[in-house]
C-alpha cells in the first residue's frame, strides 16, 4: 500500500512540474 502510495506521490509531483512549466510558458 505505501508504494502505491508513493507512485501516487510522484505522479502528482510529475503533474505539478508540468502544470508550472505551462504556467511559466503562459505568462512569459
Amino acid at each position: 500500500v505505501q508504494d502505491d502510495l508513493a507512485k501516487v506521490n510522484q505522479s502528482i509531483d510529475e503533474l505539478k512540474a508540468q502544470i508550472q512549466i505551462l504556467i511559466d510558458a503562459k505568462f512569459t
